[in-house]
């Protein structure tokens, strides 16, 4: 699925197992990276709409979004 420049992971019989095989039964739980361009105008947009930084690392950030789901920020490779 796309939307908006951005790929949403589908989640298929394979990227449910997939899941499964690293302990992760919720698709809910999937700690997926976004990965963008510009770090910086993402977390614009990002903590605009309601999301929050958690932590800050070397190579990621970790955020919140505003129903408290935990995922992470880190520039497109």
């Amino acid at each position: 699925m796309r939307g908006r420049g951005y790929r949403v992971a589908p989640h298929d019989e394979a990227e449910l197992a997939r899941l499964r095989g690293k302990g992760i039964l919720d698709p809910e739980d999937d700690p997926t990276d976004l990965r963008c361009d510009s770090v910086e105008a993402e977390l614009d947009r990002l903590t605009r709409l309601g999301a929050s930084v958690t932590a800050e690392y070397a190579d990621h950030l970790a955020l919140l979004d505003p129903e408290g789901n935990e995922f992470c920020l880190s520039k497109r490779q």
